[in-house]
């Protein structure tokens, strides 16, 4: 994973600037910082759900942009606000995640 430059303006509000940032293969990375400090928007603009104000982010080598498809067929992602069926068992979960791909 690698953002280069990697920008989010939200009209005149900053979501990040100028990102520089390389994850190499193995590495365990994780994101932490207050409220506001632009973790999702980061995470959002790595699996092109934003589109950025400039630079641009690769993961597994691929832009994220123009390989958008070809990218999330190799990556997950679980967001931590969705709304399901709180009485929903783990195994329930995982089947319900399963037959979504």
């Amino acid at each position: 994973m690698v953002t280069e430059s990697l920008t989010k303006y939200y009209g005149r509000r900053v979501g990040i600037e100028r990102l520089d940032l390389e994850v190499r293969s193995g590495e365990i990375f994780g994101f932490i910082g207050p409220n506001g400090a632009g973790k999702t928007t980061t995470i959002r603009l790595l699996l092109d759900f934003l589109h950025p104000t400039a630079g641009r982010a690769l993961v597994l080598g691929l832009d994220v942009h123009r390989h958008s498809v070809e990218m999330r067929r190799s990556v997950g992602y679980l967001p931590g606000e969705f709304g399901l069926d709180v009485r929903m068992t783990g195994r329930q979960l995982l089947a319900y995640f399963a037959r979504l791909r």
